[in-house]
């Protein structure tokens, strides 16, 4: 099995097969097993720390667990922990947005995809669709899509665009629909060539996406915003506390 010569750690590259192989059940041996590490090093013909580390990144993420002198095992779909629910608000984008420039370099209508579709609830409804970029001083900090609900959405001037901070503070702004909640999904994909010429990337080099489902007062989806952030020039930090002391597990 050939791996391609990019920026992207070979072990990262190991890492994602093996989440796809254990998705479809393609490398699920009896009792939930994985192949041992030797098995893993002849499949993807690579050296031992690196089938390793791609290992260790799955047993962080909760996919599978290691049973000293036993093997590798998946864990149990009830066990895992993929996500971390967090809470936040919405505040924190709008001083995301005094610290960056936004530049609309498209809107028009579109027939959305069908996972579009599904989360602002429209039928066979075209939706507005914008793209554009946000700058920190002359450098691209992230590229958007947003797509809005055909009920609330408009083509705006270039006068209307000039210093906003965000799309739904001026749908807020033009509509009256005061947006008051938000659903967002973090993870991590490879760059593609349209987002890459936008920021300035190579093909193939790993980004942060993340994933807005942008809700009014009365729960009704209005935006989706789908956006990539370059990863030398954005963190999510985030702070956690324990509600009390733990008890018994």
């Amino acid at each position: 099995m050939e791996f391609s010569n990019s920026p992207i750690p070979l072990y990262f590259q190991i890492e994602k097969k093996l989440r796809e192989k254990i998705a479809s059940g393609e490398i699920i041996g009896e009792n939930g097993s994985l192949p041992t590490e030797d098995k893993l090093c002849q499949l993807f013909q690579v050296s031992r720390i690196t089938v390793r580390k791609a290992l260790s990144a799955l047993v962080y993420d909760g996919l599978i667990y290691r049973k000293s002198g036993k093997g590798t095992f998946i864990l149990p779909r009830k066990k895992r922990f993929f996500s971390l629910q967090l809470t936040g608000n919405l505040e924190d984008l709008v001083d995301l947005g005094r610290q960056t420039k936004m530049e609309v370099i498209n809107q028009k209508l579109v027939d959305p995809p069908p996972n579009v579709r599904a989360k602002l609830g429209v039928g066979n409804e075209k939706v507005f669709y914008y793209e554009g970029l946000r700058w920190i001083g002359k450098e691209p900090f992230s590229f958007f899509n947003a797509y809005v609900s055909p009920s609330v959405g408009r083509f705006f001037s270039r006068s209307e665009f000039k210093g906003r901070k965000t799309i739904f503070s001026l749908l807020e702004e033009r509509t009256g629909i005061k947006i008051m909640e938000a659903d967002q999904i973090i993870t991590a994909t490879l760059v593609d060539k349209r987002v890459a010429k936008h920021l300035k990337m190579k093909i193939g080099d790993p980004i942060l996406l993340m994933e807005r489902l942008y809700y009014s007062q009365e729960r009704k989806p209005i935006e989706l915003a789908i956006i990539y952030f370059r990863p030398d020039r954005y963190q999510y930090q985030i702070k956690l506390n324990r509600r009390g002391p733990l008890g018994p597990r």
